[in-house]
């Protein structure tokens, strides 16, 4: 998500059962006012536990759905008991957000920006064996009506990268098996069905 939809959500757009972040186009602010259902990427699950454990801790601070899913601190030294009866406004601008990250990266050599945490979503699609449908419905999931536009804002490799892709080309010419996933293995045999037309 662009970090000013982040900073304008409310707890009430992230639906935990179902796995899906509620982007509602008149309500947050969000590009060109667009609306998507997005669900959780397949990413480590740290970055879920982490939302969810947050959105618990809210509400044992009283916290309601229609409050700021990131609220300003200091709602959050004030909201202690039963629930207020005016709604916690969601951050005006994206500070929180920059400051967040750069204190994620305040002791490593790189510094990644917001927008950085999205070109890593773009990359992840590339480097997993996903079928066109999957790479598809990713780019979708990413809020673009076309995979054009994952590729082209999305998709580009550094020189180093390049030549890193380059050098190793043609150095696994066999796969081993017992290396693959059973989803893995399933993709195979559905290519395979596919080129023998259905037949065995």
């Amino acid at each position: 998500m662009r970090a000013d939809t982040l900073a304008s959500l409310r707890i009430k757009h992230i639906d935990p059962k179902r796995k899906l972040i509620l982007q509602d186009g008149s309500v947050v602010r969000a590009k060109a006012g667009k609306s998507i259902t997005i669900f959780w990427f397949q990413i480590p699950p740290v970055f879920s536990t982490t939302v969810l454990e947050w959105i618990d801790r809210l509400k044992l601070l009283g916290f309601t759905g229609e409050d700021a899913l990131f609220p300003d601190s200091k709602y959050l030294t004030h909201r202690v008991g039963p629930a207020a009866q005016t709604v916690v406004p969601v951050m005006s601008s994206t500070h929180a957000v920059t400051e967040a990250f750069a204190v994620a990266c305040r002791h490593s050599e790189i510094k990644y920006t917001s927008h950085a945490a999205k070109h890593t979503i773009g990359a992840e699609r590339d480097v997993r064996s996903l079928t066109h449908e999957e790479r598809k419905a990713w780019s979708l999931n990413m809020g673009h009506d076309s995979e054009v536009t994952t590729e082209r804002h999305y998709g580009t490799m550094s020189d180093d990268r390049r030549f890193e892709v380059l050098e190793n080309i043609g150095s696994k010419m066999t796969i081993d098996p017992r290396a693959l996933s059973d989803a893995e293995k399933a993709k195979m045999f559905a290519v395979f069905l596919d080129v023998a037309g259905g037949k065995v």
